[in-house]
């Protein structure tokens, strides 16, 4: 029997009101309400927060550093209404895709109410390729911005741009004075700021498009939906959670031994091939229209859901952390396994753009006119002279080239610690810079790589130093931190 709410109950605890419109006052009254008494009066079985302590998800690993999805380990998904393939990481796929059949099922069983948001679950959004959104990022916001608006205003700066060593200095100005205004500029930057998103993980699917800041909105048209608490049990018999600030989103969580168990595999029924007698002339099997071979799976090994169908052979990749039950270790395990980190490769790619920033701007200005100070007897005389910019070449921007190891290390440093926006002494940096550059030079005379990654290590782990949620501000996650 349903039971009734006490005549006293307040309906007003089932909402909030924050949105974007309201004053910063009410929007932060009524986040701080919406995550301790609005949230919890729903019982939601497992749930993320993006705008908080899960901000990182897929992005930092368990060793603090930036990381992007190795795109190999992606798999399409279906159930999808997009107008290109949407994609997971394999495990997640195959989890998205017995629990959005189920859900098809139940509605067609009539368990599920035939109308509302979670009545036809497809999804909207999936993963998005970081190295993808960060080349955007660097060729339309990033080079626009130095050439038309900083070499704009800044016209001494412009004309002071005569070779790659010169346009590097005035990059660095920019860099060091504006930029860091307005974002990152390593990946690894990037991969830390707002500029990404939880679905740089492969682990997250939206289903539908609306407005994450309208809380009211989230309230009335989804967690008080008829078919949302059975759709969020059932999420969690597949390995998902839901993100508490968009309940429309599913994220798949690591934690869950359903999840899991997609990602090591589950003892798979073997099904006989089916008949098919009828062969053409050439012996060819005659395959009849409307047939589907029936697709091998297994059920859960997890007590209490023995009966719930899995299309879950598993992955090798992941099979040296089967046996792992701490979740930091199942972590540690899937980012050495299905993710890069950035810090190895950020000055490659970083100067990779420099080189193209450089020829562009050469290609659409050629000649810069420079004033030429001469002095005679009598005074001082300033003539105008036109020079030519001369283009460059890759591999003179390469590590064998005109900027080696030791220009790479020092830039990393300098660019990583304005990212995190160290303020450090001027004797500090000379330190941190002395030491990284002794570790290359005691490095094996032939030692190439070694030595160089040997010093990168050096300053990634022991200068920079690891990214954690203690770097989490409210205006980084948009939220409010449980401190």
């Amino acid at each position: 029997m349903a039971q009734t709410k006490p005549s006293n109950f307040d309906f007003r605890s089932l909402y909030s009101y924050a949105s974007n419109q309201a004053d910063s006052i009410k929007v932060h009254t009524e986040r701080t309400r919406y995550r301790d008494e609005v949230l919890p009066e729903y019982k939601i079985p497992l749930t993320y927060n993006f705008w908080g302590e899960d901000y990182f998800l897929g992005r930092i690993s368990t060793a603090g550093n930036a990381t992007r999805v190795d795109e190999s380990f992606l798999k399409p998904i279906r159930n999808a209404s997009a107008d290109t393939p949407l994609f997971l990481l394999n495990f997640a796929a195959d989890a998205w895709r017995d629990f959005s059949d189920r859900i098809a099922t139940l509605k067609e069983d009539g368990i599920l109410e035939p109308t509302g948001p979670y009545a036809n679950l497809t999804a909207k959004k999936a993963f998005r390729s970081t190295i993808t959104g960060y080349h955007s990022y660097m060729v339309d916001d990033i080079y626009p911005i130095f050439a038309n608006l900083y070499l704009g205003v800044f016209k001494n700066e412009d004309k002071s741009i005569l070779d790659p060593n010169s346009f590097l200095k005035s990059f660095g100005n920019f860099f060091t004075n504006f930029l860091m205004e307005l974002g990152p500029l390593s990946l690894s930057g990037f991969i830390e700021s707002s500029k990404c998103s939880p679905f740089n993980s492969g682990l997250v699917v939206d289903t539908s498009d609306d407005d994450h800041s309208d809380d009211f909105k989230k309230c009335r048209k989804f967690l008080l939906d008829k078919n949302f608490s059975l759709v969020a049990s059932i999420a969690s018999e597949y390995g998902f959670a839901i993100d508490e600030n968009a309940p429309w989103r599913f994220v798949a969580d690591i934690k869950s031994p359903a999840m899991r168990e997609y990602m090591h595999g589950v003892p798979i029924i073997n099904f006989p091939i089916d008949p098919l007698n009828e062969t053409d002339n050439c012996y060819v099997p005659i395959i009849p229209e409307g047939y589907a071979p029936v697709e091998p799976y297994g059920f859960s090994q997890i007590e209490g859901l023995q009966d719930v169908v899995r299309h879950a052979p598993g992955y090798t990749a992941y099979n040296s952390f089967k046996l792992r039950t701490h979740t930091t270790k199942v972590f540690e395990g899937l980012y050495s396994t299905a993710f890069i980190e950035c810090w190895r490769n950020d000055m490659d790619i970083i100067r990779i753009y420099l080189h193209d920033f450089y020829n562009a701007l050469v290609s659409t200005q050629p000649v810069v006119s420079v004033s030429i100070v001469e002095k005679n007897k009598k005074c001082l005389t300033t003539r105008s002279e036109l020079v030519s910019r001369p283009p460059i070449e890759y591999l003179d921007f390469a590590r064998n080239g005109s900027f080696g190891d030791k220009w790479n290390l020092k830039s990393y440093y300098m660019i990583r610690r304005t990212e995190k926006s160290r303020q450090e002494s001027k004797k500090l940096i000379l330190k941190n810079l002395r030491e990284t550059l002794n570790i290359y030079d005691a490095g094996p005379p032939a030692g190439g790589d070694a030595k160089y990654l040997a010093a990168l290590r050096h300053l990634q782990e022991e200068v920079i130093g690891p990214t954690t949620a203690d770097d989490l501000t409210i205006d980084t996650v948009g939220d409010i931190l449980k401190k």
